[in-house]
């Protein structure tokens, strides 16, 4: 079924009058969400300023995510706008602009995420008796023939940020508020953390070592306690190596065990 079949005949005065009142709303809450977006920086920079460094970290999680929600708030008033000036299309799929698809799909796809704006939900529910649940479900889950913004994807997303967005924004801060932060004194940890990952991965392995990690293993013995051994002659056929089980090497026989002296 295309993401555009439509069912009922679409009521567009109503859907206008909605998105008008939505875009008085977001402007309303997009200032009270920038109001706390500078209680938080401010947060932040007290943080800092005492040099409680991990604290700061923490706190500016949300920072991250009270300023993506003012943009995509930003983003959302600027849709509405596209939507009510699109109008005459809003009825006919086949004159509908991608400016103005985009801009519905963004609204449709953020009612899950800004549950605050109920105007939002009220014009996800006339597109959705109009097309259907189907047309509602293919953009939620962002089906290849949505046109949700990117960005509105991205900000409206529940991952935390990353260590380097996190140092960024306190970096940006720390400028902001010109506090003497010294940040590579502060992170010396996390920088270490990235410079471990594959080889403490490697070393907490489960998986038992190669024939030439054990062949080495081996070679290191036999020359710490001086013993000549062959190990060419020995290791000749190396897959009989990888037929020994894990956890019960198999015992020399007597005739070819080596005695250890003191």
């Amino acid at each position: 079924m295309s993401l555009f079949f439509r069912k009922n005949s679409l009521d567009s005065s109503k859907c206008v009058s909605l998105l008008e009142r939505l875009q008085e709303r977001i402007r309303v809450l997009r200032k009270k969400r920038l109001i706390l977006v500078k209680q938080s920086r401010d947060d932040v920079a007290r943080l800092l300023q005492r040099g409680q460094d991990a604290d700061a970290a923490t706190r500016v999680e949300i920072v991250f995510r009270e300023e993506n929600l003012a943009s995509v708030y930003e983003f959302m008033e600027q849709c509405c706008q596209l939507a009510i000036n699109g109008r005459k299309t809003l009825k006919s799929n086949k004159d509908c602009s991608l400016e103005v698809k985009e801009a519905i799909h963004s609204l449709i796809y953020a009612t899950a995420r800004c549950g605050e704006l109920q105007e939002l939900q009220k014009i996800r529910d006339i597109f959705q008796s109009t097309y259907g649940p189907e047309y509602i479900n293919a953009i939620l889950e962002l089906k290849p023939e949505c046109a949700v913004n990117a960005q509105v994807i991205q900000k409206l997303s529940s991952r935390p940020p990353s260590s380097d967005v996190k140092l960024n924004l306190l970096k940006g801060i720390a400028l902001e508020y010109k506090i003497e932060w010294n940040y590579q004194r502060a992170f010396t940890a996390s920088s270490k953390i990235k410079e471990l990952p594959v080889n403490v991965i490697q070393k907490l392995s489960s998986r038992p070592p190669s024939s030439d990690v054990k062949l080495n293993l081996l070679k290191g013995i036999a020359l710490e306690y001086k013993i000549e051994w062959n190990y060419q002659r020995a290791f000749t056929a190396s897959s009989k190596i990888k037929e020994l089980p894990v956890n019960e090497p198999k015992a020399p026989s007597v005739k070819n065990r080596i005695r250890i002296g003191r």
